[in-house]
C-alpha cells in the first residue's frame, strides 16, 4: 500500500462516504492535490469510467523542453504494448497511465558519469541538465527511467532492487519499444535522428549479457515481450518462473550450465536478434557451438586459442579467410576473450620460411587482409606483408594461377584503403603495391583487357603523390603494352 498519512485519509474517507452518488464521489477524489490519497482510494471504484477520471486527474511535473521527448516516449510505450497484446489486459493499460499521470521528469544536476536517476519513493525521473540538447539519448533516458517506474509502481523504497533484473529489463525494454515504433514507421520525421537498429548506451554491460540472453530462449519460444511486460506491469513471479527454468529468481549466472540446459534454444543464434545487441555471453555459446571437441566455457581464452581451436590447429595459410573473418567478428563481439590478434599474425608469419611463403602467398595475404580489417599492424608484420604481395606479384607475372583472384580482389577493394601501419612510408608502400597487385589480378581474369585500360586503372589506383615519375610511367606503359600484345599472340 502507498505510504499515505493516515489520519488525512480517515478524514477524507469520511468525506467521500458523506456524498451521495459515486460520480460525485469521483468529483470530490480527483479534485484533492494527494496523488497518493487519490490512488489509496481508486481501490474502491470499479467503473472504468470512475477510474480512468481519477487516475488522469493525477498531478506531476515536466520540464518544458522535455515536453515533445515525453509525449513520444509514451507514444511509443502505447504501440510496443498494443503490438505485444492482442487486446492489452486493462490492468497493464491501467498500471502505464497511472505511471505516466504520476511521474515528475526533470532536468537537474546529478552526480559525476550519472545521466538519470530514478527516485521510486518521490515518482521523479532527473535527468542530467547538460544532457537536454541530444534528444535520442533524452528518448532513451526517459524510456528507461519510465521502465523503472513501472516495475517499482508500488514501492516505496528501493531495498528489494535487483540491479541484474532492473537493469537489463529496462535497457531491454527501451531497445524493444524505440525498434518497434521505427520499425511502423520507418518515414516518420522525429525532428531528430534514431538508427533503425537502436540500443541505448549503457553502463550495464554485464546485467544486460546476462539478462539478454535468458530473453534470447524465451523469444525462440515466442513469449520474450510478454515475460518482460509481466516483469514490469503484471506478474514477477510468472516472468522469474519463466526466465529462470523454473528456478528461483536469485540465482546466480553459471555459463556453462545455462549452455547445457538451453542447447535447442542456443543453436543457430541470430546474430540479428535484438537480445544479440550489447550481450558478451550469446558470442560465445556460437563460438562453443562451432568447437565441438573442447568445451570454451569454462575459462577465459584469447584470440589465437579460439582461432587454432576453430580451425583444428590449421596454419594461416590452410585457413579460408572467409571463414577467419566470421570468427573475428564473431570474437569483437564480446569481451570475454583477451584480443591478442597481433601477436597471432605475427607469430604464423614468423613460423613460415621464405619458400613457404612464396608457396601460399595468395591465402597468406587474403588472411592477412582480414586481419587488417580489424587490427593496426606493426611494423615488422607489415614488412613481411610487402614481401607476401611481391611474391604474388611475381607469380601472376610467371602467370601462375591464383585460386581465389577474385575473392582476393575483392578484399584489397574492401580493406587497402583502410591499412593503418605505424610506419606511414610502408604503410604507402603497401597501398601503392596492392593497387598494382589488383590490376595484375585483373589483367589475369579478363581477356579484353588492353594496355590502354590497364594503364588508366593503374594511374587512378596510384596515389597523386607516387614516386613515379614521367618517364618511368611512359616505360611502364610500353611495357605493359609489350606484355598484353605478347599474350595475345
Amino acid at each position: 500500500m502507498l505510504d499515505t498519512n493516515i489520519g488525512e485519509n480517515e478524514i477524507l474517507k469520511k468525506e467521500i462516504n458523506a456524498i451521495d452518488g459515486e460520480k460525485n464521489k469521483v468529483s470530490y477524489l480527483a479534485a484533492q492535490d494527494d496523488n497518493d490519497a487519490k490512488l489509496e482510494f481508486l481501490k474502491n471504484f470499479t467503473e472504468k469510467e470512475s477510474r480512468d477520471k481519477i487516475i488522469s486527474s493525477l498531478e506531476h511535473k515536466i520540464s518544458p523542453d522535455l515536453f515533445k521527448i515525453v509525449y513520444l516516449a509514451q507514444r511509443m510505450i502505447k504501440e510496443f504494448l498494443k503490438d505485444v497484446y492482442t487486446k492489452i489486459p486493462e490492468d497493464k493499460l491501467e498500471a502505464v497511465d497511472i505511471t505516466f499521470n504520476r511521474t515528475n521528469i526533470v532536468f537537474n544536476k546529478l552526480p559525476e558519469n550519472q545521466n538519470l536517476e530514478v527516485d521510486i519513493k518521490n515518482k521523479t525521473m532527473t535527468i542530467l541538465e547538460r544532457r537536454r540538447h541530444n534528444q535520442g539519448k533524452l528518448l532513451g533516458y526517459v524510456l528507461h527511467g519510465y521502465a523503472h517506474c513501472f516495475s517499482n509502481r508500488d514501492s516505496k523504497t528501493d531495498e528489494n532492487f535487483n540491479e541484474v533484473l532492473e537493469e537489463g529489463n529496462a535497457d531491454i525494454f527501451t531497445d524493444l519499444v524505440v525498434n518497434n515504433y521505427l520499425k511502423k514507421h520507418p518515414f516518420e520525421n522525429l525532428g531528430f535522428h534514431l538508427d533503425k537498429d537502436y540500443s541505448i548506451e549503457s553502463a550495464y554491460l554485464e546485467e544486460n549479457s546476462i539478462i539478454r540472453t535468458r530473453m534470447y530462449v524465451l523469444e525462440k519460444l515466442k513469449i520474450d515481450k510478454k515475460m518482460l511486460l509481466e516483469y514490469l506491469l503484471g506478474d514477477k513471479e510468472k516472468y522469474i518462473k519463466n526466465i529462470f527454468n523454473g528456478g528461483k529468481g536469485n540465482e546466480e549466472f553459471d555459463l556453462n550450465e545455462f549452455y547445457e540446459k538451453n542447447q535447442f534454444a542456443l543453436k543457430d543464434i541470430n546474430r540479428e536478434s535484438i537480445y544479440y545487441r550489447k550481450n558478451t555471453i550469446l558470442p560465445l555459446y556460437i563460438l562453443q557451438g562451432k568447437i565441438q571437441n573442447e568445451n570454451i566455457l569454462q575459462k577465459e581464452y584469447n584470440s589465437s586459442e579460439i582461432i587454432n581451436k576453430y580451425f583444428n590447429y590449421e596454419k594461416i595459410n590452410k585457413i579460408n579467410a572467409d571463414e577467419l573473418d566470421e570468427v573475428i567478428n564473431i570474437m569483437q563481439d564480446t569481451n570475454r576473450i583477451r584480443d591478442n590478434l597481433v601477436d597471432w599474425i605475427s607469430e604464423e608469419l614468423n613460423s613460415f620460411t621464405d619458400m613457404e611463403k612464396r608457396m601460399s602467398s595468395d591465402n597468406i595475404l587474403e588472411n592477412i587482409l582480414i586481419v587488417l580489417k580489424y587490427k593496426k599492424l606493426k611494423n615488422d608484420i607489415a614488412k613481411q606483408t610487402l614481401e607476401v604481395i611481391q611474391y604474388l606479384i611475381n607469380d601472376l607475372e610467371r602467370n601462375v594461377k591464383v585460386e581465389r583472384s577474385k575473392e582476393l580482389i575483392q578484399k584489397i577493394n574492401d580493406y587497402a584503403n583502410n591499412i593503418e601501419i605505424e610506419d606511414k612510408q610502408l604503410e604507402e608502400d603497401i597501398k601503392d603495391s596492392l593497387s598494382y597487385l589488383k590490376i595484375k589480378l585483373e589483367m589475369s581474369n579478363e581477356v579484353n583487357l588492353t594496355p590502354e585500360t590497364f594503364f588508366n586503372r593503374l594511374q587512378s589506383s596510384l596515389k597523386s603523390g607516387s614516386k613515379i615519375e614521367r618517364n618511368e610511367e611512359l616505360i611502364a606503359y610500353q611495357t605493359i603494352k609489350e606484355e598484353l600484345n605478347i599474350s595475345k599472340n
